[in-house]
């Protein structure tokens, strides 16, 4: 019997020398001065006996105290079982001051056993840190980029994760100069985030791919935009006494940002530099490598990559003297936010034969990552021109030699006389030169036709009055975004009936870059003028005589060529 005994004493001496496990929790984590917080104490312990807690609160004082139930969980280690209770002991507390709170003296008496733990530090606030109803934000990808490299810019509009925007209006568009710019307008795609310890709602507004021209200081311009959201009420007022919704609007802004653009010091660029920043890449199409004199040569460099492709300028890849250079064309296309593709399609005629073996052009990139210049090698593939050149041109000496010099023969003896005699005349020349006189002379009579009547019907062909009007009233009343985007319409290419937007049609005309600049910022300052704040607008704006006459001429260039087809 004292066998078991023993035994048993001995299964439950690991249960009473477990010493307890305390943590200490505060609740909210950063309580104000005057407002109740909680001190949690989560206690562990084999025994089922109440935890005494005692400490000394400091500055605070203690309004009360309750326990919040008790969990148990037990487990099984080499045949021996262990149960351990979890409690939790909440005291009600209030600081009467901001500050740093310290909560010393702290001990857990379970079945006269005491467990020190050490102080808890708590910081006092004075005011209330509460999350912002709306906000407009520019996030950048990059706020030091080298001169030249391409970063993203996009404008979200943050509002409480309970509170719905029903609409927003973008009201002022950034400037960004000294910028190489692509803008974006991005879908309404709505997502939950955390930003600054709280959970947010957050929408892409405007979206733009930039890159620096110059060095230092720039600054990222602000987006302007015009909320909508609901305010509900519960005035009774509605029907059989329901709630109505009232809807509010507000202007916000996001900040004006600053980045600071490096320049290339310390490196030595190369002359063959690109001014292409990041993954970039290059390609050479030549169709054949054989040709005949006075034969077109036709070849495509493709650039795609990171880089700012819009400025990249067409290198120089063939330089034959017995080739003859056409103006090389270019076309960029944009493939995706951080992407693009320019195309260079160059012309050559040679003038005679020559053959130019292949080889390698190399031309050179930087890497932001690496910080050096890279070279990037484009095959050039054998060349060779055969055949003679054409020489359309009678050797006019020989001949008025030929004329002045003649021959005759003795009837005598037969043998040939030479010396100066009156010229032989070529009845067939004269001919031949007089029909060919004849020939151009009717060409240019009817040439001179056609262009007397192509530019009688340019001419007869007049502006309507619509549009008369329109460039009319707007000069003396101002800039007013119907009239104004009723005159702009006509500018629309026929060929593309599909292009609505007002702005694809202002970028697809003719108008000069300056033109097209100006009657975009036109139209949004009309709509400003026309449904907004009338006294702001106007002020900023002026009708620019210059421009409008532009206007007016593509306008009725388009109408004529519509009206000919």
């Amino acid at each position: 019997m004292r066998k078991l005994i023993s035994l048993f004493i001995f299964m439950l001496i690991p249960y009473f020398s477990f010493a307890a496990e305390v943590s200490v929790e505060v609740n909210p984590p950063n309580p104000l001065k005057d407002e109740n917080f909680q001190l949690i104490f989560k206690v562990k312990s084999p025994s089922n006996s109440t935890a005494y807690i005692s400490f000394d609160p400091g500055f605070a004082q203690v309004l009360g105290k309750r326990s919040s139930g008790v969990s148990i969980s037990t487990t099984i280690v080499n045949g021996r079982v262990s149960t351990v209770r979890e409690s939790s002991y909440i005291f009600e507390m209030i600081a009467p001051k901001n500050g740093r709170l310290t909560i010393k003296d702290i001990s857990v008496d379970i079945d006269g056993k005491k467990t020190n733990i050490p102080n808890k530090y708590i910081n006092i606030a004075s005011t209330r840190k509460t999350p912002r109803n709306y906000f407009l934000v520019a996030e950048l990808s990059n706020s030091s980029p080298f001169i030249g490299e391409g970063f993203n810019v996009d404008y979200y509009l943050y509002y409480r994760y309970s509170m719905s925007i029903i609409g927003h209006e973008i009201l002022k568009f950034p400037t960004l100069n000294n910028f190489i710019k692509r803008f974006y307008m991005p879908t309404s795609k709505v997502e939950t985030v955390e930003k600054d310890g709280f959970m947010y709602s957050r929408k892409l507004i405007y979206s733009a791919r930039l890159y620096p021209e110059k060095e230092g200081k720039l600054r990222i311009d602000p987006v302007k935009i015009r909320i909508q959201y609901p305010k509900n009420t519960r005035s009774g007022v509605g029907f059989f006494g329901f709630g109505m919704t009232r809807y509010e609007t507000r202007d916000i802004s996001s900040k004006q940002e600053e980045i600071e653009v490096r320049g290339f010091e310390g490196l030595e660029v190369p002359k063959n530099y690109s001014g292409l920043i990041g993954e970039n890449n290059f390609r050479l199409e030549l169709n054949r490598n054989k040709f005949m004199v006075n034969e077109a040569i036709e070849l495509k460099l493709i650039a795609e990559g990171e880089g700012a492709l819009e400025k990249m300028e067409a290198p120089k890849l063939l330089n034959k003297s017995e080739l003859e250079e056409f103006d090389t064309k270019s076309n960029f296309e944009e493939i995706n936010l951080t992407r693009a593709r320019k195309t260079f399609e160059y012309t050559y005629l040679p003038r005679s034969a020559f053959s130019d073996p292949s080889r390698i052009y190399k031309i050179s990139i930087f890497d932001p990552i690496s910080k050096t210049f890279i070279e990037k090698e484009i095959p050039i593939p054998s060349i060779a021109v055969s055949g003679q050149a054409f020489n359309g041109y009678t050797n006019q000496t020989e001949k008025k030699s030929s004329s002045s010099t003649n021959t005759s023969t003795d009837p005598a003896t037969g043998a040939q006389l030479k010396g100066i005699l009156a010229p032989v005349t070529d009845y067939n020349t004269i001919s031949l030169n007089w029909i060919r006189s004849l020939i151009y002379l009717i060409i240019l009579i009817l040439l001179g036709f056609l262009i007397e009547f192509s530019y009688g019907m340019y001419k007869s062909y007049q502006l309507p009055e619509e549009v008369r009007n329109l460039n009319y009233e707007i000069k003396q009343s101002g800039i007013d975004y119907p009239k104004l985007y009723r005159l702009l319409y006509f500018l629309k290419n026929p060929k593309k009936r599909e292009a609505e937007d007002i702005e694809d049609i202002i970028l697809e005309s003719e108008l000069s870059d300056p033109a097209k600049d100006y009657f975009s910022k036109a139209l949004k300052v009309g709509e400003m003028t026309s449904f907004s704040d009338k006294s702001s607008a106007e002020n900023d704006f002026h009708y620019e005589d210059k421009y409008f006459k532009e206007l007016l001429g593509k306008i009725e260039k388009t109408l004529h060529n519509e009206s000919i087809q």
